[in-house]
């Protein structure tokens, strides 16, 4: 007993003097055998690992993050594999941070809109051992924080990481004939056609350009994953050099590459001529060699085919200037070159020098055969000797350059080149010092003398180089001979082309150009015109006129003062009626003379004829009668000065022609007895309105905006607002008892006295009764591609008014006024309408012919009430409900009642596809006012539809909307039939009225629609449905899809527009998956699965429980079910992310798919487990389930080893669904097997595309939205 006493005392005595040491010492001592400040993840890579002791600021614990100290790399999915500790494996998870620096705070700091955050899984197969897969870096600095909990206390560790995002080349092959080979560097390539391409595949690249033997890039198709193929190229016999370049937005690399390609008539890859140390290339050349010593060595390299068995150095010949063959030198180096399998050996590349041969002065000729075997090959070249000469090797053509650093000009060929004028500078470069020996040029074939100079001041020229300077070039085409004096036969000829580009050029005028100026608020306006005389070496006059006068008398002296040497001109001119500039056209002249060197002069002229513009005229933009409101109600008021301050709906009340037909001679004709008289204008300071040619009103236009409401002047009322600008009036209640023609005249007169003039003709007519609608669409007949028509009638008198024996409804807010939606018109064919207009005593009959084209077009429309079955637009849309169903309120009143409506009568229309626009043109003959910009933006956005393309019409269909209050409300509003979304007619626009009106179908019906007939059956899983509803969005509801006929079903449970669309384009690492390409798409061309970023899909994220859930409810396409009263405390109504949110979610937990992780918690953004997937697929799909006992439990543990893993509660959902071959376990081969067993990993979370091959699979089984061989 006292032995273990003691023991425990010196214990305890360990642990206070261990708690003495400090903490940094402990982790310092640490650091000394373990290089690594990590503590809880350990990452694999050591160069990672050191990234944990780096800071995002110089302190004492760690040094600043810098290129130097973090890992770096060029690929932009990372993958960390590593070991783990004090963390729980179900809680690990990793952030990635995109760094940017702060020069004012002088550290890195995390952006908080770029981030991201993915699981960490652990290692089913080792203990504490964990991999974070496929972690996408931002471009720059990265930091990268691991998190993982130990019950309460969260534990991390970050490391640093630089992902440069340089292009590089992954692989790059040639392909000539039949035969591909890799093109690796340092590897010699032989091959057999002139003719070849290059493949290959890049990363981070935006574009890639291919160069052979320096020539003119060419440009390769580069794909999205980075695979690349050039055009054909074109390859030299012998060696040939490729440079490939690889670029993206910031950084761009060349790869060099060598090609042999073997022409058994040219196998010769080199022939050099060595005299005295100097080599010369005998090659598609003829060089000259000044050098005393007259000999040289051939130096020879040449392609020969590989014979097996046979030895080149030991069998070969060589005739040299057609002397005695004579064997290959012993010391021949040859070079095996293998195939495009690089094993089979091809071709040989055979080194090897001749004896010195001797030369004489001038021209030499040098022959050289080779036999090996069968093969043989002759070489003729030829070479000048000219000992002692000053031979010129290069010359060079430097545009723009100045005396200075001669290693920093541009230098181009000097044959072929183009010069910009006639002086400029040459660089020269020989193969000695030419010391003082002139150098001089010619032209040819005349042989006249080039003017020639040495410039001082330039620099960084070496012993064999000089810099001339030619002076006065003559214009043209010319062939010029350049030599040092003494070497008569050591020439360089050069063709260079200088085109005298002798011109006026004005920089900012164009010829026929229109210049506008506002007289009234620019005062004193002038035009301002510069431009330069351009290659007027020798300008001996210049002048200018405008409008035949030349306003400026000093030009020419300004032109050619000595400090404008490049004849820059700028002219300030006057615009007036006294000129030099007018109002209209303006003729401008500039003439310029020179000495062309030969003694001519020549003449240039630059003529221009221009139109100036005053803005200051006054435009007439409407001048119209308008409606005068019935007694109780008001005229829209004049409330604001600015009109801009106006909506568009007050400008059209307040230019309101309901009573008025207007004619196509201008007229209009109306029954009104009373009238208003509107316009709108702007640019003048004067307003007449003329009764003929009388005039009744006169007023000064205020150049500040004001407005007036209910003025008089000589008798006249009416209504002002605006300024000079931009100004709108009324003159009220014009009498009009009498019928017949009243005239009137508005004239505008703006600053200059410029009149503008308008006429108005106003018909009163005394029919009986005045058709406002509808009215001709073409001459005087009525042509309409929908099968209804409105009909508004004016009787004065009328006791009623019967449109087909059915009594029109007479209108409560304009007198005489009866109103009928016709439905029924026949298709393709006239219909005659009878309308009876009944008057005490009498009755006046007439008929209405209307031709309705059925032709299916945007635009068209078709009105039916609600039946079981509708087939609109040739079958291209059809439409069932269940018996008995009618429309209903959306939502409950303020009452809490439920509203239904039994004679609603359908709209179906074809929408344009750029706006959503149904009808147009109104019965009246009224365009559409205008969509608000916002409505017409949501409607085309793309943000859900970017991927994508449509393939079918987009169709519109309306229920109408339902009442709004009850009847005898203040406000009350009655229920209507289908209505276009956007009308002249009704108040609110689709999206906009309020929620109380909104109606859906009493029982869910189905939809379907036909799509475009070349779209082939293969794409099937592909093919979609998009629903734009009143929420202002477009969202995808997946169908299912009828190959054969070409349609797909839908369920329809709300109002709106509808496309059929096909995935056009999904995402990288989607197409990138070793296995779930094919599913991930069609689970994502349905709607049923969202990307979790703009450009991932996020096929390797783990699901979540939101998601999965949400998946569920879209795959099975289940009515939502849902209010403000949630089931989660955690799921609340304003829930919604990328893939789940809280109607879907709420719809699941009401049919009882989902429970919470605890009570009354969800827990939606956890990760989704194998064993709740089983159980949820269970309930979902209503699966019978065996009993949860000891039966079931033994049955588990045949089918999985690891079945004591599988919690209870998921027992028989486990069972069920892998009989059901929905979900399978993962293969294990346990030691003495030859079976695989299978693990059901219970506790493994669900990556995005393992819960979709799950989904799939349940899809497959409960409902036909995917094919049956979809895998």
């Amino acid at each position: 007993m006292q032995r273990i006493k003691r023991t425990l005392v010196w214990l305890m005595v360990a642990v206070l003097v261990g708690t003495l040491v400090p903490l940094g010492t402990l982790r310092q001592a640490n650091a000394a055998t373990t290089p690594s400040a990590a503590s809880y993840f350990i990452p694999d890579l050591n160069e990672i690992r050191q990234t944990a002791t780096k800071s995002l600021d110089d302190n004492p614990l760690g040094s600043i993050i810098s290129r130097s100290n973090v890992y770096l790399t060029t690929n932009g999915q990372l993958t960390i594999k590593g070991t783990f500790s004090y963390v729980a494996k179900d809680t690990m998870s990793v952030k990635v941070e995109k760094l940017n620096y702060s020069d004012t705070r002088k550290k890195w700091e995390p952006d908080a809109t770029s981030y991201t955050t993915s699981a960490v899984d652990a290692d089913t197969n080792a203990s504490n051992r964990f991999t974070a897969s496929n972690l996408s870096l931002f471009s720059g600095f990265n930091r990268i924080t691991f998190t993982g909990m130990q019950g309460n206390m969260e534990r991390s560790d970050t490391f640093y990481v630089l992902y440069d995002k340089v292009p590089f080349v992954e692989n790059l092959k040639v392909t000539s004939g039949n035969e591909v080979t890799l093109l690796n560097e340092g590897t010699k390539v032989v091959v057999k056609n002139q003719a070849i391409s290059l493949d290959g595949k890049v990363q981070n690249a935006t574009k890639v350009t291919i160069s052979v033997n320096g020539g003119t890039e060419v440009t390769t198709s580069l794909l999205e994953d980075g695979t690349f193929f050039s055009p054909s190229l074109r390859l030299n016999a012998g060696l040939n050099a490729l440079k490939v370049t690889i670029k993206n937005a910031s950084d761009s690399i060349v790869v060099n590459r060598s090609i042999y390609y073997y022409d058994e008539n040219k196998p010769f890859t080199i022939v050099d001529l060595n005299n005295n140390g100097t080599k010369y290339s005998l090659l598609n050349s003829t060089p000259t060699l000044t050098d005393s010593v007259a000999s040289g060595t051939l130096e020879v390299q040449v392609l020969v085919p590989y014979i097996s068995g046979h030895t080149f150095k030991n069998e070969a010949t060589y005739k040299l200037n057609s002397g005695a063959a004579t064997p290959v030198p012993a010391d021949t180096v040859e070079e095996v070159v293998y195939g495009s399998d690089g094993v089979t050996p091809a071709y040989l590349l055979q080194s090897f020098k001749t004896p010195s041969i001797n030369f004489t002065s001038g021209d030499q000729n040098v022959t050289l055969d080779i036999t090996y075997g069968a093969f043989g090959a002759a070489f003729q070249g030829k070479f000048k000797y000219l000992a002692g000469a000053v031979n010129i090797n290069k010359m060079y053509y430097l545009p723009g350059f100045t005396p200075g650093d001669v290693t920093t000009a541009s230098k181009v060929d000097l044959n072929g080149a183009q010069v910009e004028k006639a002086d400029f500078y040459i660089l020269v470069e020989t193969d000695k010092d030419p010391g003082t020996v002139t150098f001089s040029g010619s032209y040819l074939p005349l042989g006249s003398a080039l003017n020639l100079t040495v410039p001082t001041g330039v620099t960084g020229l070496n012993a064999n180089q000089r810099v001339y300077l030619v002076s006065g070039f003559k214009s043209g085409q010319q062939s010029v001979k350049f030599q040092y004096s003494g070497t008569t036969v050591a020439t360089f000829n050069a063709n260079i082309s200088y085109v005298s580009k002798n011109y006026i050029y004005v920089s900012n005028l164009t010829d026929g150009g229109v210049y506008h100026y506002n007289s009234r608020t620019t005062s004193a306006p002038t035009l301002k015109i510069t431009g330069q005389y351009v290659g007027f070496e020798s300008i001996k006059s210049a002048q200018y006129f405008v409008n035949g006068l030349t306003p400026t008398a000093n030009f020419f002296a300004n032109l050619t003062a000595p400090s404008n040497t490049k004849h820059d001109f700028e002219l300030d001119l006057p615009i007036s009626a006294a000129g030099p500039l007018v109002y209209g056209a303006n003729q401008i002249v500039f003439v310029g003379t020179y000495d062309d060197g030969s003694g001519t002069t020549r003449e240039i002229r630059k003529e221009m004829q221009i139109y100036i513009i005053d803005d200051n005229v006054s435009n007439i933009l409407k001048f119209q009668p308008a409606h005068i409101p019935t007694s109780g109600s008001v005229r829209q008021a004049f409330s604001f000065p600015l009109l801009s301050s106006y909506s568009e709906a007050q400008i059209s009340n307040i230019f309101d022609l309901t009573g008025f037909v207007p004619k196509d001679n201008g007229q209009y004709v109306t029954k009104e007895k009373k009238l208003d008289i509107t316009m709108r204008g702007n640019g003048a300071q004067t307003l007449n309105i003329y009764n003929g040619t009388t005039p009744i009103f006169t007023l000064a236009i205020p150049a500040i905006e004001e407005y007036k409401i209910d003025q008089v002047s000589s008798g006249i009322r009416y209504d002002f607002a605006g300024n000079q600008n931009d100004f709108m009036l009324r003159i009220r209640d014009i009498d009009f008892a009498a019928t017949g023609t009243q005239v009137y005249n508005l004239e505008l007169i703006n600053s200059t006295g410029a009149r503008t003039k308008q006429r108005l003709e106003i018909v009163r007519e005394a029919n009986s009764y005045l058709i406002l609608a509808p009215v001709p669409t073409v001459g005087d007949q009525i042509i309409v591609n929908k099968n209804f028509v409105h009909f508004d009638i004016e009787a004065e008198g009328a006791t009623s008014i019967l449109i087909n024996k059915v009594p029109a409804t007479k209108r409560s807010d304009l007198p005489d006024r009866f109103v009928y939606d016709f439905i029924g018109l026949k298709p393709d064919k006239s219909t005659a309408i009878k309308i009876q207009i009944v008057r005490p005593g009498a009755t006046v009959n007439d008929t209405v012919n209307v031709y309705y084209s059925s032709s299916v077009q945007i635009d068209s429309q078709f009105m039916e009430p609600i039946k079981t079955k509708h087939s609109i637009f040739n079958k291209s849309l059809e439409l069932s409900f269940p018996k008995g169903t009618l429309l209903k309120s959306a939502v409950q009143n303020t009452n809490s009642v439920v509203k239904f409506y039994k004679d609603t009568q359908l709209l179906f229309g074809v929408a344009d596809p750029n706006n959503g626009i149904v009808q147009k043109k109104d019965d009246y003959g009224h365009a559409l006012i205008g969509i608000p910009t916002r409505l017409e933006s949501l409607f085309g956005s793309t943000a859900n539809t970017d991927n994508f393309t449509r393939i079918s019409q987009v169709f519109w269909i309306s229920g109408g909307r339902g009442e709004l209050y009850n009847k005898g409300e203040t406000g009350y509003q009655p229920s209507t039939n289908g209505v276009p979304p956007y009308s002249n007619v009704y108040e609110e626009n689709f999206t906009q009225y309020p929620i109380e009106r909104k109606v859906v179908p009493s029982n869910r019906g189905t939809l379907t629609l036909t799509f475009d007939s070349n779209v082939v059956d293969e794409i099937g899983s592909m093919i979609t449905v998009f629903r734009y509803s009143d929420n202002g969005r477009w969202e995808n509801i997946g169908g299912e899809v009828d190959v054969k006929k070409h349609t797909i079903s839908v369920p329809f449970d709300e109002f709106g527009y509808y496309k059929v669309m096909k995935l056009r384009q999904g995402f990288s690492d989607i197409t990138n998956h070793p296995w779930g390409r094919n599913i991930m798409n069609a689970l994502y061309a349905k709607g049923i699965m969202n990307n979790l970023q703009y450009d991932q899909f996020g096929a390797d994220d783990q699901t979540t429980r939101g998601e999965f859930a949400t998946l569920l409810v879209k795959g099975l396409n289940l009515p939502l079910r849902y209010d403000g009263n949630k089931t989660f405390v955690d799921v609340v109504p304003e829930l919604s992310t990328t893939t789940y949110d809280y109607a879907h979610i709420e719809t699941a937990a009401r049919a009882g798919i989902v429970q919470g992780l605890s009570e009354g918690y969800f827990g939606p953004s956890a990760k989704l487990t194998r064993q709740d997937a089983a159980v949820m697929i269970a309930r979902a799909l209503k699966i019978k389930l065996a009993t949860n006992d000891s039966k079931l439990e033994a049955a588990l543990a045949k089918s999985f080893l690891d079945s004591g893993k599988i919690s209870y509660y998921a027992r028989p959902a486990v069972s069920a669904v892998s009989k059901a071959k929905i979900m399978q376990g993962a293969p294990v081969t346990l030691p003495g097997q030859k079976k695989a067993s299978y693990n059901f990993n219970p506790d493994s979370k669900l990556t995005r595309a393992e819960a979709g091959k799950i989904a799939v699979e349940l899809l497959k089984k409960s409902t036909k939205i995917f094919p049956a061989n979809l895998s």
